[in-house]
């Protein structure tokens, strides 16, 4: 006893109490947090894996034409075609939980659509303001634009004869945040 007594010190004593708050803090907050209050400064690097993160739903593209998945179009010439969707992904769009909207897929024009429209994105899915993004045209090897307007229409700016644009890559932010179903 009389040995404990020698290191008993002002310090000591201090240094003890604060490891049993701090200790004792942390073990409160994890179990009295209010719900979804743990921010990205509270994460430590490379801990979060797949099966902790909520998923993000995809949604198929309603395109003008049967997505039928032939690299070739058939049937009607004024409709756009999903281009193999086995192994460019179906023509659709999906939104994280930050409110990005992401387009994927490669659609195929087959003919002259009526104003480049490859389809329509839905509330909540819809740019606050227009976008216009750079891509490329898959079958004929060059770059090619695709524009997003504000009322969810996703078309090709600069239309050629068969062309095939890469969605994959199309991002922006869904607004305005808070409305029309954007978070």
């Amino acid at each position: 006893m009389g040995r404990i007594r020698r290191h008993l010190t002002y310090a000591n004593v201090m240094a003890t109490i604060a490891v049993f708050l701090v200790l004792g803090g942390g073990a409160y907050a994890a179990f009295h947090l209010p719900k979804n209050s743990v921010r990205s400064r509270n994460i430590v690097n490379g801990q979060v894996r797949k099966p902790d993160l909520a998923t993000t739903k995809f949604h198929s593209a309603r395109l003008l034409a049967n997505p039928g998945g032939l690299q070739y179009c058939t049937g009607a010439h004024d409709q756009w075609t999903s281009v193999v969707p086995g192994v460019n992904g179906p023509v659709g769009y999906s939104r994280d939980l930050q409110g990005w909207v992401h387009l994927s897929g490669v659609a195929q024009q087959c003919g002259n659509p009526p104003a480049n429209e490859i389809f329509k994105l839905p509330a909540g899915y819809r740019p606050a303001f227009a976008q216009e993004e750079a891509t490329v045209d898959v079958f004929h090897d060059t770059f090619t634009w695709v524009a997003v307007s504000s009322n969810g229409t996703v078309l090709e700016s600069i239309p050629h004869d068969l062309d095939a644009p890469s969605l994959a890559g199309v991002s922006f932010r869904c607004g305005p945040a808070g409305k029309r179903g954007c978070p």
